[in-house]
C-alpha cells in the first residue's frame, strides 16, 4: 500500500475542484486532496506544513497559476506543483515549466483524473530522490556542487496531450481569433468535464440526482457558446450605423433584466451611431456583470435591499460609462478582467466583459475599466459617436 500523499487543489470552480477531488480519491485512495480556490489561502495552508503536492489550474480568478506555482517554489522548494488546465499553448507550458512547475497536465475526459494521481506520485517520488540526493551531495562534498535534476532520472519529457514534463485599445482580428480560440478550447472543458464526468457516475450509480449537475453543465456550456458566436461575429467592424436612443435602449434592456434588488440610475444621455441589437447585448452584459458581481455577500442576506447594487449609466465628453458602487476589481487585475474566462468568483468563468469588450471594438470604440464614485467598478466606452435623435 503506497504511503498518503496531501495534495493541495487549487482550482476556483468550485463544483470542478470537488469532482476533481472525489476522481482522485476513486483513483489512489492514498491520495488525500484538500481544495482550495483562492492562491493567497493556498499559500497560508501551504505555510502550515505536510503539503506533498500542489496542484493548480492556470486561470484563477484571484490570481495566475503560473504565478501561484513561482511562490510555491520560492517558499517550499521541495514541494512539487502541477498545472491541470484545460489550455494547451506551447508558450503556457513553456512560462509553467520556466516557473518550476514539475508537469503540466490538460483538462478533458475523466481518464485524465487517473493520469494526474499517477503525474502526483510520480512527481513527489522525483522531489523526494532529488532531496536525498542533495543531501548526500552536502554530506559528502560539503555542497560545493549541487544535483542536477537530469541526474536523478528527472528529465523532464514532452508529451502533448496526456501532460506536459518540462514544460490604441482596439485589438488586431488575430487577437480576436486567439480569443475565441482561448474559450472554446479553455472555458468549455470544465462544464464538458463536469457533465462527463456526472453521466459516467449516473451510469454507474442509476443515481438521478446527477442529472441535474449535468443539466446545469450544460447551460454554462450554451451560455458560453453565446458569447463565442457574439466575439466571432465582432472580428470586423461595424459599416452600417443607425441612430440610436441609448435612454431608450438602456430602459429597455433593464426591463429584460432580473434583477428586483439592484437599482438603475439613468443620466441625461443623448443618440448615438451604433446597432441596436449589438448595442443592446453589450449593455445586458454589463449590467448582468454588474449585478452578480457588484453586490457584496452581505447585501444577499440583506432583506431591507439597502446594500443592493446600484447602477447608473451616464454620458462624457468622448462616451459613455456604466458605473456601480459594488467591491469594484482591484486596479492590478482590470486588464486581466477583460480576458475571456477571468472571474472574481469561485464558478463559471467570467464572459460578460470580453464579450462587450468585443462589440464595443465592433463599433470603433475603447472599453476600458476604472473605478467607480462609489468605490466600485466603472466601464467606460471612449469613441463614441453621438448624432442627432
Amino acid at each position: 500500500m503506497r504511503e498518503s500523499v496531501t495534495v493541495l487543489h487549487v482550482d476556483d470552480d468550485e463544483e470542478f475542484a470537488a469532482l476533481t477531488a472525489e476522481y482522485l480519491a476513486a483513483a489512489d485512495d492514498s491520495l488525500d486532496v484538500t481544495t482550495i480556490g483562492d492562491p493567497d489561502a493556498a499559500l497560508d495552508r501551504l505555510a502550515v506544513g505536510d503539503v506533498d503536492c500542489v496542484v493548480t489550474d492556470l486561470d484563477l480568478g484571484a490570481g495566475d497559476g503560473i504565478e501561484l506555482v513561482e511562490r510555491v517554489r520560492e517558499r517550499a522548494p521541495g514541494v512539487p506543483c502541477l498545472l491541470f488546465t484545460a489550455r494547451n499553448n506551447e508558450a503556457l507550458v513553456e512560462r509553467a515549466l520556466d516557473a518550476g512547475a514539475a508537469a503540466y497536465l490538460q483538462k478533458g475526459r475523466p481518464a485524465q483524473f487517473t493520469l494526474l494521481a499517477h503525474r502526483i506520485h510520480t512527481a513527489v517520488a522525483v522531489s523526494s530522490q532529488v532531496d536525498e540526493a542533495a543531501a548526500v551531495e552536502q554530506a559528502t562534498d560539503g555542497g560545493a556542487d549541487t544535483v542536477a535534476v537530469e541526474d536523478a532520472g528527472t528529465a523532464p519529457s514532452r508529451e502533448n496531450g496526456a501532460g506536459e514534463f518540462r514544460p490604441d485599445g482596439v485589438r488586431d482580428p488575430d487577437e480576436r481569433i486567439e480569443e475565441v480560440a482561448s474559450v472554446v478550447s479553455h472555458d468549455l472543458q470544465n462544464p464538458l468535464t463536469i457533465a462527463r464526468g456526472y453521466l459516467e457516475r449516473a451510469r454507474r450509480d442509476g443515481d438521478d440526482e446527477y442529472f441535474e449537475h449535468v443539466d446545469e453543465a450544460l447551460a454554462e456550456i450554451g451560455e458560453i457558446g453565446d458569447s463565442v458566436v457574439t466575439m466571432a461575429r465582432m472580428g470586423k467592424r461595424i459599416e452600417r450605423f443607425e441612430s440610436i436612443d441609448v435612454d431608450s435602449l438602456v430602459r429597455s434592456c433593464w426591463g429584460e433584466l432580473e434583477a428586483s434588488d439592484a437599482t438603475l440610475v439613468v443620466e441625461d444621455l443623448q443618440h448615438v451611431a451604433g446597432q441596436y441589437n449589438h448595442l443592446l447585448e453589450l449593455f445586458e452584459r454589463l449590467f448582468e456583470n454588474a449585478v452578480e458581481y457588484g453586490s457584496t455577500d452581505d447585501a444577499a442576506d440583506d432583506s431591507s435591499g439597502d446594500a443592493a447594487v446600484t447602477i447608473t449609466v451616464g454620458a462624457t465628453e468622448t462616451g459613455l460609462f456604466v458605473a456601480d458602487d459594488g467591491p469594484g476589481i482591484p486596479e492590478d487585475q482590470r486588464e486581466r478582467a477583460l480576458e475571456a474566462g477571468y472571474s472574481t468568483e469561485q464558478a463559471r468563468p467570467g464572459l460578460g466583459l470580453s464579450t462587450a469588450r468585443a462589440i464595443a471594438e465592433a463599433h470603433g470604440w475603447r472599453l476600458s475599466l476604472n473605478e467607480s464614485d462609489g468605490g466600485g467598478l466603472r466601464v467606460d466606452l471612449d469613441g463614441v459617436r453621438f448624432v442627432e435623435g
